[in-house]
């Protein structure tokens, strides 16, 4: 799934187009994939992935959230200031 994701531009690059891309087994069977031969190996990458990706999606959220406030911000600051509630400092 990992290893989807990071490489979607090449997938849909190779992909047949009409209207919608068109992504069978023959194009995906030409990439390569190494995975470790042990199950525990890949369970192990697996695991520190989805704690790492939530980390950053978390910090994602956090980043979004604060441009929202300060989005929330700017506006209510130049309606002040356009109502005539502020003045401008000269």
């Amino acid at each position: 799934m990992y290893w989807m994701i990071a490489n979607t531009k090449r997938i849909r690059e190779t992909a047949l187009y009409t209207t919608l891309p068109i992504i069978n087994n023959q194009s995906i069977g030409e990439f390569v994939l190494l995975v470790p031969k042990i199950m525990e190996e890949q369970i192990s990458i697996a695991k520190f992935l989805d704690t790492e990706c939530s980390h950053v999606d978390t910090i994602i959220e956090k980043k979004k959230a604060f441009i929202e406030e300060l989005s929330t911000y700017k506006k209510s600051l130049i309606y002040e200031y356009v109502t005539g509630k502020k003045e401008a400092p000269l």
